[in-house]
């Protein structure tokens, strides 16, 4: 799009517009993003930049082209250094949208990659962070948009229809460098996978990488990051099958506006987490004999089902989380935390432990806002 090749031109018009400091826009080296690697044997960063070329653009929409320049070094610091060394040229990160970060990155920590934005004066704190999915972080520039040619560009605009108030499902490094340490609230972060389409390897956001402080604890995928996706208000919709055997009867539903409310007390010398989830869906097709769920009686029952199907999913993503993870993907830590703060600093300092054994329960009502089809239940109220 236009806009993104307008920003840059009038960033560095901005910040070099001064005669003693001048720099021309075609000595600069614009950054859309970045794929950052490490080596646990060796210790070592590698940083793959995405660059827009803007000096064989045309001027039109999507005219420019895009390279990329690699390098390493000891830190992070180091390797991105050796850039503008390798390049001849500065680069410009003020522009750099989204930046990859491998499983080798995550496994090891997340910190010396916030360490580097936290110094360097031309990084951009709004960038998003995504985990890779491929064998390393530089492999994803070899997939393929349908959007955008630039890999980072893509992301960046797939990743603004997950950023919202209220979803915690994309997240930018401001949000990071706050939740980096913080016990009592996991980080959850998008993961970009390849999928094949015909003959081209797409790139897709399929699964979620969940962080305790600032290490890996797992990856949610499949099923699972769809379930985990209704529990953080993730804004896109996802298709939910649900069988109704009693009708012969299979219908897909799509999760669309929807709501998460937590509770927290003490009970019998331990904590309990009520969860409520309300979700409301539109009917998106169906197998079998569905008109016997099309009356007040079966919209009931179908409802029904979808809560029972949801519930279950959603307590296998919490189990998971709370037995394998203790990441507190629901920030429980964090709302014991706001709302009793003596009871949190009684729990803080063995906050996982304390995670671990606390008991729970979900509860969750679907409320059915287009059947899809033309039936009456478009004209009835709906019962749940």
């Amino acid at each position: 799009m236009k806009k993104y090749l307008l920003l840059p031109l009038m960033v560095a018009c901005m910040l070099f517009s001064s005669c003693s400091n001048y720099t021309e826009i075609e000595d600069l080296i614009i950054v859309s993003g970045a794929a950052i690697d490490f080596d646990a044997q060796t210790g070592d960063y590698n940083v793959t930049a995405e660059i827009i070329d803007l000096q064989s653009s045309s001027g039109r929409e999507n005219s420019y082209q895009t390279t990329y320049i690699e390098s390493e070094g000891a830190s992070l610091a180091e390797a991105i250094a050796a850039m503008s060394r390798i390049a001849g040229r500065q680069l410009y990160w003020g522009h750099a949208g989204v930046f990859i970060l491998s499983r080798s990155v995550l496994e090891h920590s997340i910190r010396p990659v916030l360490d580097w934005f936290m110094r360097d004066a031309a990084a951009r704190l709004s960038s998003m962070v995504v985990a890779a999915g491929t064998a390393k972080a530089s492999e994803v520039y070899k997939l393929q948009s349908p959007v955008q040619k630039s890999i980072s560009m893509s992301l960046e605009q797939i990743l603004d229809n997950f950023h919202t108030a209220e979803s915690r499902t994309a997240i930018d490094v401001n949000e990071l460098i706050n939740l980096c340490g913080v016990k009592g609230c996991a980080i959850c972060m998008p993961v970009v996978n390849a999928e094949k389409n015909v003959d081209t390897d797409l790139l897709v956001i399929d699964s979620y990488a969940v962080l305790q402080e600032d290490m890996l604890s797992g990856i949610y995928t499949g099923a699972d990051a769809v379930y985990l996706m209704l529990l953080l208000e993730n804004p896109l919709q996802n298709v939910i099958t649900v069988e109704i055997p009693s009708h012969h009867t299979v219908v897909r539903i799509q999760a669309l506006e929807h709501s998460v409310s937590l509770e927290v007390s003490e009970q019998d010398g331990g904590l309990h987490a009520a969860i409520t989830l309300t979700v409301n869906v539109s009917i998106v097709g169906s197998e079998g004999e569905d008109s016997a769920i099309r009356d007040r009686e079966g919209n009931r029952i179908l409802t029904d089902a979808a809560a029972e199907k949801i519930a279950a999913g959603c307590s296998a993503v919490i189990e998971r989380d709370q037995q394998e993870f203790r990441a507190d993907i629901l920030g429980i830590g964090r709302h014991i935390s706001r709302t009793d703060p003596e009871l949190w600093r009684l729990l803080a300092e063995a906050w996982d432990e304390h995670y671990a054994r606390m008991d729970w329960e979900i509860c969750v009502d679907v409320n059915i806002d287009k059947s899809g089809e033309t039936s009456p239940i478009n004209d009835q109220e709906v019962v749940s």
